[in-house]
């Protein structure tokens, strides 16, 4: 049996399929971007080719055969654009390992917009788990938008800011939660460097992510 593949047109809910993905046992990866217009071809090529529309009776047969499986994950960033990402299971013979320059999300971090995935261990949490954060380039971008909005004492540009910063897609992840409560810290700084009695609040509670549903 066969399963369609879904396009997602939310990134939060990729975000969380890549990372089940390298969680259960699919750690090589490629990935890459393309046209609406040449999607189709670009998904017909990985069934044939790689069975990435298998399902989960056909994956588990192929696993007893000593074969690998790949799932491939879509999602469309811009209505004529559609990022991809080829997942390729970590045990077993499969072609895209001879077809295909592989990646391990372990040792090179998958990345997804201005996010990438990495290994961290919440509080009191008893082993590390997958989760997203900013890729350190454009979480100093935050610092620094936040430190140029401060001073120029402007609240629009401050609340711009806020807005980016914390409420954008894949804001919600643990990883990046714990960078976005670092941006909330040198904000609060900030503003009482530059003695502001009308700057912006921030929310008390920060965006965390559930379980999404494609």
């Amino acid at each position: 049996m066969r399963h369609a593949i879904p396009v997602y047109d939310k990134k939060e809910v990729a975000m969380q399929r890549i990372s089940d993905g390298v969680t259960r046992g699919y750690p090589l990866y490629c990935d890459g971007s393309i046209s609406a217009e040449k999607l189709p071809r670009l998904v017909d090529k990985f069934r044939i080719n790689y069975q990435v529309d298998a399902d989960k009776n056909s994956r588990a047969y192929r696993q007893r055969k000593g074969l690998g499986n790949a799932k491939l994950i879509l999602w469309k960033k811009f209505d004529d654009l559609v990022l991809w990402w080829l997942f390729v299971s970590e045990n077993g013979e499969h072609a895209a390992r001879d077809l295909e320059t592989l990646k391990n999300a372990r040792k090179d971090r998958v990345r997804c917009d201005d996010f990438e995935l990495v290994l961290l261990t919440k509080k009191d949490a008893p082993k590390p788990r997958m989760t997203w954060r900013y890729t350190s380039t454009k979480y100093n971008e935050h610092r620094e938008a936040i430190i140029a909005a401060v001073r120029s004492r402007s609240p629009a540009s401050m609340s711009r800011t806020i807005a980016l910063a914390f409420f954008g897609q894949g804001c919600g992840f643990y990883g990046a939660r714990s960078q976005i409560g670092k941006l909330a810290s040198l904000y609060r700084a900030e503003v009482v460097r530059a003695s502001l009695k009308t700057a912006p609040t921030l929310p008390a509670k920060l965006r965390y992510v559930r379980r999404l549903r494609g």
